[in-house]
């Protein structure tokens, strides 16, 4: 019994010793081991990058070139005039550790172009061409018809426009803006007011006239009105106001008559109008210039009527199946802009 006693009391007092070991504020215990940070995923528009914010990250390392730039606690920069291509990163940190690189950007270079990579449209009055990708900058200073069709690349395109005043559209192979698709950004560099206005559908062909009366012939539907601007990425500098207006769509044409003793044919039906052009698409809008923007889509085009239904014979059943057979053409839609992200950084 009393070897039991000694034994309980043996291990109380060694119980109480390691309790108070570590209560004992003197004694260290190891920290738990630091959480890794995530490395950021960074976009880019041409010279600005932009990345999410990382988790336990109190600031972002910039690298240009493998060369660090800045440290900053923003989730953006704006590298500036670049002479040369080169290429981003960021690391994101705190007190302890660091992440590993972000994914690693080509940013193009925007300035300091040779000669063969900018083509001058000053002083032409019209030019519709497609543009290859040796092309890196375009510059426009007058009125000109234009229909600007950028061929398939992965470098940006600067377009500068000096009081430009553009009739027709700015627009990508098979009109993809998704930069997904196509990573690239088209820079507009403004110096003072500047219009870009696409053209309108052409009306469907009418066939009232009376050479074709007694046809049957439907009227032809409107064209639909020309969108202005189609490109993955828009990013605006400079100083100045740009102007945004797409092409309305043509009106429908009209079907063909009958006349009084027409026993066969009854009139032609109606047509639908064309639908109004959109005045930008494009996955990113990035705004970094003095002024303002003013876009507008194009309008529908109106609905064509059917022919006349002049026939004694033919004409009270067309009058019966009227709105159903024969006055079925509708109006065109307006236009939608489509503007996947805005960042302005005029605010």
């Amino acid at each position: 019994m009393k070897k039991i006693f000694l034994f309980m009391n043996f291990i109380f007092l060694l119980t109480l010793t390691a309790c108070n070991f570590y209560k004992n504020p003197n004694i260290e215990v190891p920290d738990a081991k630091e959480e890794k940070l995530t490395s950021p995923f960074i976009r880019n528009f041409s010279d600005y990058i932009v990345w999410d914010e990382v988790k336990n990250a109190n600031s972002y390392e910039i690298y240009l070139d493998d060369k660090l730039i800045l440290e900053t606690n923003e989730l953006n920069y704006t590298i500036g005039e670049i002479n040369n291509d080169k290429k981003v990163y960021v690391i994101a940190k705190n007190d302890n550790i660091k992440s590993e690189k972000s994914n690693i950007l080509n940013i193009d270079k925007n300035i300091s172009f040779s000669t063969n990579e900018i083509l001058d449209l000053s002083g032409k009055t019209s030019y519709k061409k497609a543009i290859s990708s040796e092309i890196r900058k375009i510059v426009i200073s007058n009125k000109i018809e234009l229909d600007l069709m950028i061929l398939e690349r992965n470098i940006d395109l600067v377009i500068e426009l000096n009081d430009a005043d553009i009739i027709g559209s700015i627009y990508t192979k098979d009109y993809i803006y998704n930069k997904s698709e196509m990573d690239y950004s088209v820079i507009f560099e403004l110096n003072g007011d500047c219009y870009i206005e696409s053209l309108n559908g052409n009306n469907g062909m009418d066939y009232s006239m009376s050479e074709y009366n007694n046809s049957e012939t439907d009227g032809e539907d409107g064209r639909n009105g020309y969108d202005s601007v189609v490109v993955p990425a828009l990013i605006i500098n400079g100083e100045g106001n740009l102007n945004i207006t797409a092409g309305d769509g043509g009106n429908g044409g009209k079907g063909s008559a009958t006349t009084t003793f027409e026993a066969v044919n009854g009139p032609g039906k109606g047509s639908n109008g064309g639908n109004g052009g959109s005045a930008i698409k494009t996955s990113t809008l990035l705004l970094d210039f003095i002024g303002e923007i003013n876009y507008k889509n194009g309008n529908g085009g109106t609905k064509g009527k059917p022919g006349n239904n002049g026939s004694i014979i033919t004409g009270p059943v067309a009058s019966m199946m009227w709105n159903d057979v024969y006055d079925i053409g509708k109006d065109g839609n307006v236009g939608q802009s489509i503007i996947n992200e805005t960042i302005d950084l005029r605010i």
